[in-house]
């Protein structure tokens, strides 16, 4: 049959066609898949990427962290301010001797508060209406207060100090400082908040603190 020769003829002009073809599909460059190379550079482009977003969250975690600390900070140093306030206005209810800065300052309180009698408050004075002798914060789940000395209370990254000195208002230069409290002259009180005491330098001298958060006052006599 005249096409069925041409075909036999067409193969045997052509005796590698077949093999070409079975050659070119099992060939490794037409094959299914991914080659080494190709899955190293995923991989590296992939790590890049999550290192971009842990990176992310993690400085996100501390800003958060860094402003719950001065949110803390900020309340416990109008906390001292107001503190101060209350000895005074309890003292002037109280104290038969008129003294209304008693266990704060002396009369003549000098304006770089170097007369300073009350470095450390908390919430007791509210009932004692005294000061305290520490300045590191301890809480005991719902409060921030002076760490007793015993050392066992849950000391807490920040430390607060009282500074106290006079503020001249009356126009009057009284000697040796300039101030006289029982002459109209009036507290000029600081309530200093740093933190970490993790930190050698903060831990022995608040003005060393990485952070700082500082309050003031100017507080005079009560008025009847």
């Amino acid at each position: 049959m005249p096409g069925k020769t041409k075909l036999i003829l067409k193969s045997q002009n052509c005796p590698n066609c077949f093999a070409k073809r079975s050659r070119r599909v099992s060939n490794p460059k037409f094959r299914e898949g991914f080659t080494l190379i190709e899955l190293l550079i995923t991989i590296f482009l992939i790590s890049v990427g999550l290192i971009g977003v842990i990176a992310f969250f993690n400085s996100n975690l501390q800003s958060q962290f860094g402003a719950k600390n001065e949110i803390i900070a900020a309340g416990l140093a109008q906390e001292g301010t107001e503190l101060v306030r209350n000895i005074v206005e309890y003292n002037f209810l109280n104290d038969v001797s008129g003294k209304w800065y008693r266990g704060l300052c002396v009369s003549g309180c000098k304006p770089d508060k170097t007369s300073n009698l009350c470095r450390a408050i908390d919430y007791t004075s509210l009932k004692d209406h005294n000061c305290e002798n520490k300045i590191s914060l301890c809480f005991d789940g719902a409060r921030y207060y002076e760490c007793p000395n015993n050392g066992n209370a849950s000391k807490t990254d920040f430390k607060r100090d009282i500074d106290i000195g006079g503020e001249n208002v009356n126009g009057i230069n009284e000697s040796p400082n300039g101030i006289n409290l029982d002459a109209g002259d009036c507290l000029n009180v600081t309530a200093t908040v740093g933190w970490p005491i993790s930190d050698d330098d903060c831990a022995n001298d608040i003005a060393n603190c990485p952070y700082k958060t500082v309050s003031t006052d100017i507080i005079c006599k009560p008025r009847q």
